[in-house]
């Protein structure tokens, strides 16, 4: 059966033009086999013969035949003589030179931010990728006000200052479009994670809410025997089940009680469970996955408080996988206090039949010696498989039992 895939005297011939641009050294000449049953019929053959033959009186190529086509008319190969040569004849520009106006028109498009150290740098990347006819982060070099969009979006996130923001606020404060974020937002995820190990195994949505552009505010879910007065709040009580306020209240807030610990829980179904099951002296927190900025202030502030009378301890239940540990040790950094980890064992992981997704970012925490440090190293083991925290039933801390 023929093969599916039509051939044409140009296409071929464009052919030998991108592995010229490939970068790699070569100590052969560039030749492409010529196989007739993609060329088509005998009219298709002649127009095939009529495009090489020219490009081989321009001395471009050479044109070969080998024994058993002596016979037949038919060529056996293509060998690349000219690159030169075979540009002109084909109207083609060399890729180097079209990658160098391109990153030029990036450079004129992103204005002073071209000379950022980290914006420089990607833009080399980009070079790098067009001069060989490849794609960077999914754009060609014919697309650079794409790629300048991107990475103006991606300094300013960078680079936000202020409490959280929806993203399409963001993106027409930005680049002056609503939407772009929304077009771009894999992209920009993408550059976001440059240089950025917490941030390899997420999500794109929570890379974002991670920098403060978020989709809608968020606020922070917790219970705890909390008093706020404000001019425009006023509050008292443990907020039973639980309750969620925009994390610029907490700044206000103070404890009517001390708490026994702190636990920091990753997903909503757990913590609803938890708060709904569990009635203890607890201050109680959902992070919701890797948390948002103005989320993340909000756990701080709770941490606090908590802290600052009794040091009380500090816990945090997520899934055993690599993105429950990256949560853990990025809150932990925040809080700067100490973090432990609950129902979050090798003993509870091996009850389950889950494979482990991925494994990136774990090296990096296996490198800890605490309880995340050895979880991550039992999940790079043959052994490590992953545990969604809603297979497990909620129960306090062991210090909570005592």
């Amino acid at each position: 059966m023929p093969p599916s895939d039509p051939v044409d005297g140009a296409s071929m011939l464009h052919t030998l033009l991108d592995r010229f641009e490939e970068p790699k050294s070569r100590s052969r000449d560039i030749t492409a086999r010529i196989d007739y049953r993609r060329v088509g019929g005998p009219a298709a053959q002649d127009a095939f013969h009529g495009v090489l033959r020219g490009a081989e009186a321009t001395g471009a190529v050479s044109l070969e035949r080998d024994r058993e086509a002596l016979h037949t008319g038919e060529y056996s190969r293509i060998r690349l003589r000219s690159a030169d040569a075979l540009y002109g004849f084909l109207g083609r520009e060399p890729a180097f030179l079209v990658a160098e106006a391109a990153i030029e028109a990036c450079r004129k498009a992103l204005g002073d931010i071209a000379a950022d150290p980290q914006v420089e740098e990607i833009l080399a990347d980009a070079f790098r990728s067009w001069r060989t006819n490849k794609r960077f982060l999914g754009v060609t070099a014919d697309e650079p006000r794409a790629l300048a969009e991107a990475l103006r979006l991606a300094y300013g996130i960078r680079n936000w200052q202020g409490a959280d923001i929806d993203h399409r606020t963001f993106a027409r404060r930005a680049v002056k479009d609503s939407k772009a974020l929304e077009r771009q937002e894999a992209r920009v995820a993408n550059l976001l994670r440059i240089g950025k190990e917490d941030f390899k195994d997420l999500e794109h949505r929570e890379v974002l809410e991670a920098h403060g552009i978020v989709r809608r505010p968020h606020p922070v879910f917790f219970r705890a025997p909390l008093k706020i007065d404000t001019p425009t709040f006023c509050s008292e009580g443990v907020g039973a089940p639980f309750i969620g306020l925009p994390a610029e209240l907490l700044v206000s807030a103070r404890l009517a009680k001390p708490v026994d610990y702190v636990l920091i829980i990753e997903n909503p179904t757990s913590f609803w469970r938890y708060c709904a099951e569990i009635a203890d002296s607890g201050l109680i927190i959902l992070s919701d996955g890797f948390p948002a900025r103005d989320v993340l202030a909000g756990i701080v502030r709770l941490v606090q408080l908590a802290r600052r009378s009794t040091e009380a301890p500090v816990y945090h239940w997520g899934d055993i996988d690599s993105s429950g540990l990256q949560i853990a040790a990025h809150i932990e950094a925040a809080i700067a206090a100490p973090l432990r980890l609950h129902l979050m064992t090798v003993d509870l992981a091996m009850r389950s039949d889950s494979p482990l997704v991925t494994k990136t970012g774990l090296s990096r925490l296996a490198e800890r010696t605490d309880e995340i440090g050895e979880l991550a190293n039992w999940l790079l083991s043959a052994d490590g498989r992953a545990l969604e925290q809603e297979e497990l039933d909620p129960e306090p801390p062991i210090s909570a039992k005592s």
